[in-house]
């Protein structure tokens, strides 16, 4: 270095590149964290809205002519919940709900005469 210069030393700078990487790998992996937990609370709000489309259509159905049986009500519920949810129902009594990356297995209980069905 010459006189009267100041600046860095090549420790020095080599010491902030190491921190800035570790503050960077802990960034990372928290925001990863955050992701997938937001995930599960878009399939646990999938599962609310499915549950909530069960009850409907078996109050439209009580109030109108009456209860038609669990697969004929189960087969007039919308299934649509948004183009970010898939919905593989692989029977009347359970499937899998999607969100992007996460999946949730879902069991049905079905509907009776006296009481609406539901997903959990």
């Amino acid at each position: 270095m010459l006189k009267g210069e100041e600046g860095f030393t090549l420790i020095e700078l080599i010491a902030v590149l190491v921190m800035v990487g570790v503050m960077s790998a802990v960034i990372y992996q928290k925001i990863n964290t955050i992701d997938r937990e937001a995930e599960q609370v878009a399939l646990n709000a999938g599962v609310s809205e499915l549950n909530g489309r069960e009850r409907l259509q078996y109050l439209v159905e009580q109030i109108g002519d009456g209860y038609p049986g669990d697969p004929v009500l189960f087969g007039r519920i919308s299934r649509d919940l948004g183009s970010d949810y898939t919905w593989d129902v692989v029977a009347i009594t359970g499937g899998a709900l999607r969100f992007k990356g996460s999946t949730q297995i879902l069991i049905r209980t079905a509907s009776t005469a006296t009481d609406y069905g539901g997903w959990k």
